[in-house]
């Protein structure tokens, strides 16, 4: 008997389960509970279908780098005696072939550009090469994707058009739940309510549709003339992305493998285009016809299979036969119709329309030209080459040669070039297709600098604020400096008020804003209040390294950003500082210390300042003082909301 699936969620993620090339999804404004729960139906039905052994579950966030997606050269194992070995990335070649990963993003605007670049490669490839640390790989991807994103315009505008178009099928996220809401307190009181993390374990399967999917697999049904135009009236011919029709067209056929059909109807494409939301781009001729109809729709070895309810509808009607056995009332109990089956019975979600299936189209660009690849130069490169060595490239020139490399690429060909040209001298002869040079990580051309004063962040939203800059220096690839004024150090000594490690401020400095060091420098929790303020030292150590990126010779940093967030009240002199004791009195040495350091950052050349005000009731004039020291821009701080303090509490 056909597997009545009465849910269009379930049915389009059975479809996911059977064709591979249907293995990317994206929620639209999904929660994180809508995803655990799609991936929970979706793992059990990949081992159903492909019979792998397990389903293994892959997080991609915001920090994964290329060594973490793609494997790098780890440690070897003592006990075999080797020093080194080939450590699996996340996305690479995995160990166990008998073994499918399902990747899980939760939100893709703020995926990393690492990752971002592998998305565009491994979906829907057929194979995948790598070349990398000396290793050449090639293998068969075995991934699903199931991957969340807003649908607000400002969000897809971020997005590289090359990676939405990866995506063969798209679902609205907000899915409505069948409970309503005083079932789903009566759940939690009574303690029914499964816990978050078993959310990702797989969900059980009914006997009856595991035995369909697997009877159902070898099937491919055929596409006829009249469902292939109907799927180009739903694609605009101005597009250029050809996927669509593609991803249309394979979702149909799949559709119509779920219900054993022979051909690919009209009625398949539009019963898949209402469940993506898509809408007639162009007219359909009035000669379409829904070939359903035919008898000869249906595999004959499924020829005893009930059908849905759209094709009771139009089948012939029986001859009448006589049965003591039948109701004297046939129509209350149909022949042709099958009691439903309810399967996912503890999944609550229904899938609804999409407003726009590819807002990418409207969406106005908010992303780089580029935005897979590393930004390019703003200012005139210089001859000498620069960066961190990454690998090695083909080259016709001598500047930046990789020595090593063309040494061995020359040595391949020394026997053949001798007997060849009659080289008696045994050297080496090196020709100039062996020139390699060094492949270099671009080097930072921007910079930018906080200075950050942790004891006036208390009552004022500073992170909302802070976070335009930490994203322009994330887009730009700038270089970031941290200077940290008012912490406690890591270390206290015995019997005294004021640790001289809290006289002075403490500097970090990264090759970019997504280094550990700087992520818990921004972290409250993990950084402690100190007892003092040291503004003058810390404006100094901010002037110093000013300096040295813009004025050094040999520096490549042509404009810098600096962002203070400050109240102004300064109570420790420079002086005070360096030698790691106060001498009293004080009075408002600290603060003139600060306003004479901070006019001579102001003097400074190719360097944007902006000063972030939290608006402090006590001595409400010393920050506008400081700004005005700085020819800073000054953006005031809206302050934290009484409850929100109390909860936080």
């Amino acid at each position: 008997m056909m597997a009545n699936i009465q849910s269009p969620l379930i049915k389009s993620l059975c479809c996911v389960a059977l064709n591979p090339k249907l293995r990317s999804i994206l929620l639209f404004d999904s929660s994180i509970n809508t995803l655990q729960q799609v991936a929970g139906i979706l793992a059990s039905l990949l081992k159903v279908t492909t019979g792998c052994e397990k389903v293994v579950p892959v997080k991609l966030g915001t920090f994964e780098s290329e060594d973490d997606l793609w494997g790098q050269i780890g440690l070897g194992d003592e006990l075999k005696k080797q020093a080194f070995k080939w450590q699996f990335g996340l996305l690479g070649e995995a160990e166990n072939t008998n073994e499918i990963r399902l990747v899980i993003i939760p939100d893709l605007t703020k995926l990393s550009l690492a990752a971002m670049r592998a998305c565009v490669v491994l979906m829907g490839a057929d194979i995948a090469h790598l070349e990398r640390y000396g290793q050449k790989k090639s293998w068969q991807p075995n991934l699903c994707w199931l991957v969340g994103c807003s649908s607000q315009k400002s969000e897809i505008g971020k997005i590289s058009p090359h990676l939405l178009d990866r995506f063969a099928l798209r679902f609205n996220g907000q899915m409505k739940e069948n409970t309503d809401r005083f079932t789903q307190i009566q759940k939690l009181l009574n303690g029914e309510e499964k816990a978050q993390q078993l959310l990702f374990e797989e969900k059980e399967i009914e006997s009856g549709l595991q035995q369909w999917l697997k009877r159902i697999c070898s099937l491919q049904p055929e596409m006829t003339p009249e469902a292939l135009e109907r799927i180009l009236d739903y694609t605009s011919k101005s597009t250029v992305y050809h996927r669509r029709e593609i991803a249309l067209a394979r979702f149909s056929s799949t559709y119509a493998q779920l219900e054993a059909a022979q051909l690919v109807t009209v009625n398949h494409v539009e019963n898949v285009a209402t469940i993506m939301g898509l809408k007639l781009e162009q007219n359909p001729k009035k000669n379409d016809f829904d070939s359903s109809i035919n008898d000869n729709n249906y595999h004959p070895e499924y020829s005893d299979i009930q059908t849905s309810d759209q094709e009771i509808q139009i089948l012939p009607e029986l001859p009448e036969r006589e049965d003591n056995n039948l109701s004297i009332n046939p129509a209350e109990e149909p022949v042709y119709k099958p009691d439903p089956a309810s399967f996912f019975s503890d999944i609550c979600l229904q899938i609804q329309p999409l407003k726009y299936t590819y807002p990418e189209d409207i969406a106005p660009m908010e992303r780089e030209i580029a935005s897979l690849k590393f930004p390019t130069r703003r200012f005139k490169s210089k001859t000498i080459a620069r960066g961190s060595i990454i690998g090695v490239e083909k080259t016709s020139t001598t500047q930046d040669l990789a020595i090593v490399r063309t040494l061995l690429e020359a040595a391949k060909f020394h026997k053949i070039r001798q007997k060849n040209q009659g080289n008696n001298y045994q050297k080496l002869k090196i020709l100039p297709p062996d020139l390699y040079r060094y492949r270099r990580a671009p080097v930072a051309e921007q910079m930018l600098m906080l200075l950050i004063d942790y004891t006036c962040l208390e009552y004022c939203q500073w992170q909302e604020q802070l976070f335009p800059y930490i994203s322009w220096a994330y887009t730009q690839r700038a270089s970031v400096g941290l200077i940290q004024v008012g912490v406690a150090p890591d270390y206290r000594e015995s019997n005294v008020k004021i640790n001289p490690g809290e006289l002075r401020a403490k500097k970090i400095s990264a090759q970019n804003i997504l280094a550990p060091a700087i992520s818990m420098g921004l972290d409250l929790e993990k950084t402690k209040k100190g007892k003092a303020t040291p503004l003058a030292h810390g404006l100094d150590l901010a002037l110093k390294t000013l300096r040295h990126a813009l004025q050094h010779g040999k520096n490549t940093i042509h404009k810098a950003v600096l962002v203070v967030i400050s109240d102004g009240r300064g109570n420790v002199p420079l002086e005070a500082s360096h030698l790691g004791k106060i001498q009293l009195p004080v009075a408002r040495k600290g603060v003139e210390d600060a306003l004479e350091i901070a006019q001579k950052i102001g003097n400074l050349d190719n360097i944007e300042t902006i000063f972030l005000n939290p608006q402090s009731k006590q001595y409400p004039d010393l920050p506008l003082l400081l700004a005005k020291a700085l020819g800073a821009k000054v953006v005031s701080i809206p302050p934290v909301e009484t409850w929100e303090i109390e909860e936080w509490d």
